[in-house]
């Protein structure tokens, strides 16, 4: 019990000394063919000082869409959020656009192709389906939804290039498979 104690004490100080240790970061770990003994290669690749939230890797494993605050603290899911495009390398050349918090269970889908990043963002029941086309470049567009009802949650096929969003509209809930190409969706 003493070293629990210890413990959280020792927690509770690094964060009132400012230190980035109660922030969640994401790490990569370069993985030998040799072997585990082998792989040494491990770098932090989110930014410092940044609390990650939620995170989606690229298709191409290259890079991940984050979405990050300064603060790890839940108020800070309904403020102000930032979404990153970092490279998987750690060198923090990214793009990033600050968005209204998202919805808790929204972490940033990508299309399978790899060229567009999709996210809820803005505060439940008045959430929206965003779509950033990485192709084209420029910011990220609200989707437009409003006859589906409102975006609760969107999540890509474990299999496959398909991608759901689940809508709700007074006691009724629909899901729809989403064509982000197209930005057209279809009620299943």
């Amino acid at each position: 019990v003493q070293r629990e104690k210890d413990r959280q004490a020792a927690w509770d100080d690094a964060w009132e000394a400012g230190r980035d240790e109660k922030r969640q970061a994401l790490w990569t770990i370069a993985f030998s063919p040799l072997g585990p003994e082998t792989s040494t290669a491990i770098q932090r690749v989110s930014r410092q000082g940044q609390h990650v939230w939620g995170y989606a890797w690229s298709p191409d494993s290259m890079g991940f869409a984050a979405f990050t605050s300064p603060l790890p603290e839940a108020d800070a899911l309904f403020s102000q959020l930032t979404l990153a495009l970092l490279p998987a390398d750690g060198s923090l050349a990214g793009r990033s656009w600050d968005v209204l918090g998202p919805w808790m269970e929204s972490w940033p889908v990508w299309s399978a192709d790899g060229t567009q990043v999709l996210f809820l963002a803005g505060a439940y029941p008045a959430s929206d389906l965003y779509t950033l086309d990485l192709a084209q470049g420029g910011e990220p567009r609200i989707c437009p939804t409003d006859e589906l009802g409102t975006p609760i949650n969107l999540r890509r096929a474990i299999a496959g290039a398909a991608l759901y969003a689940l809508f709700t509209r007074g006691v009724t809930t629909a899901l729809h498979e989403l064509d982000a190409s197209t930005r057209s969706f279809t009620l299943l």
